[in-house]
């Protein structure tokens, strides 16, 4: 991919990220790995039954978004499904935030201390 060519990094361009603030992380770490697997789980679905993962998400789009578009996406891998806390690819979350600053979009880099290691 143009990613893996640009930024060397293999794991795909981090598209979202969940974010929250220290307090919570810490007032929170039993919930966080139940998060994670949320996001996992549904992750883990839609690459195992794209048609019907397309399905769901135009349905409820009431047909705005395209079932066969949305699953031509699924099966390219365009969407990058790949869930793993940021402190585990910490080089693919540096890319992203060089990328991101040379857009302008992030002024500095933010500290390694804003990346979550898991549990």
């Amino acid at each position: 991919s143009d990613w893996k060519k640009k930024s060397g990094i293999s794991t795909g361009m981090p598209y979202l990220g969940v974010a929250a603030h220290k307090d919570w992380v810490t007032a929170n770490k039993p919930l966080i790995p139940k998060l994670f697997n949320t996001y996992k789980a549904a992750a883990d679905f839609i690459i195992a039954n794209p048609k019907e993962a397309a399905k769901i998400v135009s349905d409820s789009s009431k047909g705005k978004l395209k079932a066969d578009v949305l699953e031509s996406f699924i099966r390219s891998d365009r969407l990058g499904l790949r869930v793993y806390y940021p402190g585990k690819e910490r080089d693919s979350a540096a890319a992203a935030f060089k990328a991101a600053m040379s857009i302008g979009y992030l002024k500095k880099l933010p500290s390694p201390g804003v990346l979550y290691d898991g549990p």
